[in-house]
């Protein structure tokens, strides 16, 4: 799902389930929960340009 990033956490099925971080090659970093390889839930965005994002995501998307 996810391209020219490093992921860390648990797997299940090929595909990054619960707590884990999502390094991107161009210096953005996730670290937050998933569900089925997408970000859901409780998470937190911090872009290389300094934006942050601190909330709930929802199949990939912030919500809220």
């Amino acid at each position: 799902m996810f391209y020219d990033c490093n992921l860390k956490g648990e797997f299940n099925e090929g595909e990054i389930e619960g707590y884990g971080k999502m390094e991107y090659a161009n210096g953005n970093l996730y670290t937050g929960y998933f569900k089925l390889g997408e970000r859901e839930g409780q998470g937190e965005f911090r872009a290389k340009i300094g934006e942050v994002y601190i909330g709930e995501w929802s199949q990939n998307y912030r919500h809220g």
